[in-house]
């Protein structure tokens, strides 16, 4: 095979892709136990039983796709721009230009997607897409390497503007994620508590720790870590 395939424009829903590769596009936080309990409830309450429909929906798919084994050639594909990709937290429009090349039992890509422009919501807080790529290198396992950079513009406690950011680099099964605050480098909990609170984790347990003497600073830190321990998975 061989070929030129150009996309004009194109709307991808990120969850339906990764559904179709039995993946989900992020880790979701964990239900309160409240929640939880309600949920089995109301399941344990619905009665109806499904065995006789077992016999309708178990068709086996017998189609034989062994012919691919023996398919070599390669195939350009080009995305100019207006090509998006969402989800209910994320738009991101892309351009790029992959090959699509096959010598052995598998497909492999090469190329670089780049970031046009886009934004991402975290915790009801908007991060514009500075700038991002993609790039494709080859090899069995279609993993591509990152390079995306992302920021979110505040007011602190002072009123003073501040800029929140995140680089996301590296292998995307591995991604690497460093948080900054106006360019230097800041930890993922003083992260977290600027983008919650506008201030850093310090200055939030001195606040509790006027309301509650001696305990608000371990309270803080506590419920503190426990959120941040989230952040990068959701980010990855």
């Amino acid at each position: 095979f061989w070929g030129d395939l150009k996309v004009p424009k194109a709307e991808i829903y990120l969850p339906a892709v990764m559904n179709l590769m039995g993946k989900i596009s992020a880790p979701e936080i964990p239900d309160p136990i409240l929640m939880r309990e309600i949920e089995k409830l109301s399941q344990s309450a619905d009665s109806l039983s499904m065995s006789g429909l077992d016999s309708v929906t178990t068709v086996r798919d017998t189609i034989n796709l062994n012919y691919f084994d023996n398919f070599t050639g390669k195939l350009n594909i080009e995305f100019p721009q207006n090509t998006w990709i969402k989800n209910k937290d994320m738009f991101v429009e892309i351009s790029g230009d992959l090959d699509v090349v096959k010598n052995n039992e598998y497909f492999e890509l090469f190329g670089k997607i780049d970031v046009v422009r886009g934004q991402y919501d975290l915790f009801g807080k908007i991060f514009k897409i500075d700038e991002g790529s993609v790039a494709f290198l080859g090899g069995e396992e279609m993993m591509p390497m990152l390079n995306v950079k992302a920021s979110y513009t505040f007011r602190n406690s002072d009123r003073a503007e501040q800029k929140l950011s995140v680089a996301i680099s590296g292998k995307a099964s591995e991604p690497s994620i460093q948080f900054l605050l106006d360019d230097g480098s800041i930890s993922e909990g003083d992260a977290l508590s600027y983008l919650l609170f506008g201030k850093d984790v310090n200055e939030l347990s001195v606040a509790q720790q006027d309301n509650v003497p001696g305990a608000g600073q371990l309270a803080g830190s506590a419920a503190m870590a426990v959120l941040s321990s989230q952040l990068t998975d959701l980010l990855g």
